[in-house]
């Protein structure tokens, strides 16, 4: 759709390229960090591509990847981790993972729209939500679209199944990244390091949740999303 629309666009292969297929039931392996690291590494790949208007490049994630999409955004790491000040021009994250509050509450004026399944339980959408109206009070540029009756991955055009061993995030913002770097949890138990976020998961974590199509909201967050990315890239 975004070729017929004249977006190229540019996956990096955080997953394969580190020898995983999926975080699902360990979120431990590849981790939002290190996609966040990833795209912008592409954004300073892109912006040297005369093929691209390096002022016009948007990131899209789902889930995972949709928190991705999401902290990208978030000022502090993008001037850590932009080589050359290069920002995205817009942001769309799909059912993403907006567990995190930040104390250094800076945010990217670019657009940012947030596609969210109503009944997600996956990703829960309160975060999202409180996330959303966050942004809009520190800087930022966002809004969110929910989708009734809509779950994880409804726009995929599976079936609606559950999955119990998958670890769900809560229906709360549960973690903060402190002004010095460090994750924290709402009870105050540090998780910054690989050990002590795979002991976190293993006592405090939910497991289940339903992943599934919802066909008419297929179609509906495909218009939305091909007029997001027209009014904000071309």
């Amino acid at each position: 759709m975004f070729h017929e629309m004249g977006i190229a666009t540019f996956r990096p292969h955080s997953f394969e390229a580190r020898g995983t297929l999926e975080v699902s039931t360990t979120q431990i392996d590849v981790t939002m960090a290190m996609m966040i690291c990833d795209a912008y590494a592409a954004l300073a790949l892109l912006a040297d591509n005369p093929k691209i208007d390096s002022k016009r490049v948007g990131i899209a994630g789902w889930s995972l990847g949709g928190g991705m999409a999401t902290y990208a955004a978030w000022l502090p790491i993008a001037e850590k981790l932009s080589v050359n000040g290069q920002r995205f021009a817009a942001h769309m994250p799909v059912y993403p993972a907006t567990h995190i509050k930040v104390e250094d509450n800076r945010w990217s004026d670019a657009p940012m729209c947030t596609l969210m399944g109503e009944a997600e339980d996956y990703t829960p959408a309160a975060p999202a939500v409180e996330l959303t109206d966050d942004i809009n009070a520190h800087g930022g540029n966002a809004e969110i679209i929910l989708y009734p009756e809509s779950y994880h991955s409804f726009d995929s055009t599976d079936e609606l199944t559950f999955l119990p061993d998958v670890i769900a995030l809560p229906p709360t913002r549960n973690i903060t990244v402190t002004a010095d770097g460090r994750m924290m949890t709402d009870k105050g138990v540090d998780v910054s390091s690989r050990e002590a976020r795979i002991e976190g998961f293993a006592t405090m974590t939910k497991r289940g949740a339903h992943i599934g199509g919802n066909p008419a909201m297929r179609e509906k967050a495909f218009a939305d999303a091909k007029a997001f990315m027209t009014r904000t890239l071309l």
